[in-house]
C-alpha cells in the first residue's frame, strides 16, 4: 500500500507520494520509481493508492467522461471518481483503488478531497492562506502531519516549507513502518 498526501492552504495545494509499487497479491516490489499522482490541469492533481491497475482504469474512465478537463475542479473530480467507484461493472471485479484530489475548488479557493474503495467521499475546502488542511491515503495510521507541521513552525520554518517538510517526514516515517512504502518522494505544488 502506497502513501499519498494532499495539503491545501487558501492559495496553494501540495501532493506527495512515495515511489514504491508492490504486487497486490504478495506485496513483492515491482518498481521503486512510480509517482502515485497525475496532473489533470493547472489547478488539479489526482493521486491514488491500492491497486495500480484499478487506479489506472478509473483514471482512464475519468478522463473519458470528464466534460471539461481543462476546468475540472476538486469538487468535480471527486464527484466523477465517486461515480466511477460506485458504478456496477458488469463482468468485471470491483475497482481496488482510492483517490485524493488537490487543487482549485468550485468556489474558487483550494480543496482536498478523497474517495475511498466504497465510494465514500470527504472534501475539505480552505480559504485562509494562514491555515491548512491535510488528507492522507494509507491503510495504516501514519504519524500526525499536523504535529509535524506544527513542530516545524515552532522552530521558525516558513509556513510553506513547514508543510512540505512535514509531508516528507510523514512519508519517510511510514516507509520505516511499512514495507510497501519507500523514501523515493514525488511532489507537486499548485
Amino acid at each position: 500500500m502506497s502513501i499519498v498526501i494532499g495539503a491545501v492552504t487558501g492559495n496553494h495545494a501540495w501532493i506527495m507520494s512515495d515511489g514504491r509499487q508492490c504486487n497486490a497479491a504478495d506485496k513483492s516490489v515491482i518498481r521503486e520509481d512510480l509517482p502515485k499522482f497525475q496532473m489533470i490541469n493547472e489547478g488539479l492533481y489526482i493521486g491514488y493508492t491500492k491497486g495500480y491497475e484499478s487506479a489506472m482504469e478509473a483514471m482512464q474512465d475519468f478522463k473519458a467522461i470528464c466534460p471539461n478537463i481543462k476546468n475540472v475542479t476538486v469538487d468535480d473530480a471527486i464527484e466523477i471518481l465517486q461515480s466511477i467507484m460506485t458504478s456496477t461493472r458488469i463482468g468485471k471485479p470491483r475497482l481496488d483503488a482510492q483517490f485524493i484530489a488537490v487543487g482549485r475548488s468550485a468556489a474558487g479557493g483550494m480543496a482536498v478531497g478523497t474517495v475511498d474503495l466504497t465510494g465514500r467521499v470527504r472534501v475539505q475546502h480552505m480559504t485562509s492562506k494562514d491555515d491548512a488542511v491535510f488528507d492522507i491515503l494509507h491503510d495504516k495510521a501514519p504519524i500526525s502531519l499536523e504535529e509535524q507541521v506544527g513542530a516545524r513552525l515552532a522552530k521558525g520554518q516558513a509556513f510553506a516549507a513547514a508543510i512540505e517538510n512535514g509531508m516528507k517526514a510523514v512519508i519517510k516515517a511510514q516507509a520505516e513502518r511499512d514495507p510497501t512504502v519507500n523514501t523515493v518522494i514525488y511532489q507537486a505544488r499548485i
